[in-house]
């Protein structure tokens, strides 16, 4: 790969997380491309996120219960009993 070869990354990304991002990287002093670019290169460089990816404790509980075999519903066999049994929590 050429080193000064450049080419555009289209991504999809909430307009307001944007807004608030490239405002604290101009106060950082560096554009977001600059961030981006950071990032590719730490990750290129040690083949990890540069950070621990963490889930919120809606999912965590959710992993400990399948795991552990609690607060399971199921199995359906089809798909208007999983309906009924959604339409059952909702209206309980």
């Amino acid at each position: 790969m050429t080193a000064n070869a450049k080419v555009n990354l289209n991504v999809k990304i909430d307009s307001e997380l944007k807004t608030l991002v490239d405002n604290m990287f101009e106060n950082m002093g560096i554009t977001t491309s600059a961030a981006i670019n950071m990032f590719f290169k730490r990750v290129a460089a040690t083949g990890q996120l540069p950070f621990t990816p963490q889930v919120n404790n809606e999912t965590m509980l959710a992993i400990q219960n399948i795991n552990s075999g609690v607060n399971l519903v199921g199995p359906f066999n089809a798909v208007e009993e999983l309906m009924a049994d959604l339409n059952d929590k909702q209206e309980g």
